[in-house]
């Protein structure tokens, strides 16, 4: 017979299960496929907009096609075979990235406010692929300045440098909005 004590004693090794590392964490390879830098240094802007609009899909609708579409861009091939760990595996790494970059970039990340309980984190938005169309449009713009000749450039910027550049933007907007509201 199990003790109270024992059993408490044998779950606790799976308390990281309720948290995500603060540092992203991967899977390494999938076969022989290799993952893209776990952190996303280097790793072009276009490519972690794409991933995180799965991944935020994914929240929303807890697809696994969304999550099999985010290991072919993550591990660079269509032929992936992810097993039902690896994506989940591939969920805790996109998790923990977010909030590894909401702990770096904190005027561009901040938290939005809860409306109910619609999605894995809690959240619930309408017709979200139009939300994420017009958040990934805004992160576009910001960058370019609007000016759609840069939008290719900006693409394929490194995803650190334009989450860099818009924290400081977003910085910039709140200080003017601070500024403005002042009598």
């Amino acid at each position: 017979m199990l003790r109270v004590r024992q059993i408490q004693q044998a779950t606790s090794v799976l308390d990281f299960l309720d948290s995500f590392a603060p540092m992203p964490i991967r899977i390494a390879r999938i076969g022989k496929h290799r993952a893209l830098p776990a952190d996303f240094e280097k790793v072009p802007f276009e490519q972690y907009l794409y991933v995180d609009n799965l991944f935020q899909g994914y929240l929303n609708t807890q697809q696994d096609e969304l999550l099999l579409q985010m290991a072919q861009i993550l591990y660079g091939s269509d032929h992936v075979k992810p097993s039902k760990a690896h994506l989940v595996g591939i969920f805790y790494w996109m998790a923990s990235l977010k909030q590894y970059f909401a702990s770096l970039f904190t005027n561009f990340y901040k938290p939005a406010p809860a409306k109910g309980e619609g999605n894995l984190l809690g959240s619930s938005q309408p017709d979200i692929y139009s939300q994420l169309r017009e958040s990934t449009n805004a992160m576009i713009r910001a960058l370019t300045g609007g000016d759609i000749t840069k939008e290719e450039r900006i693409l394929k910027m490194d995803t650190w440098r334009a989450l860099t550049e818009l924290d400081a933007k977003a910085k910039e907007a709140e200080e003017l909005r601070k500024a403005y509201k002042k009598p």
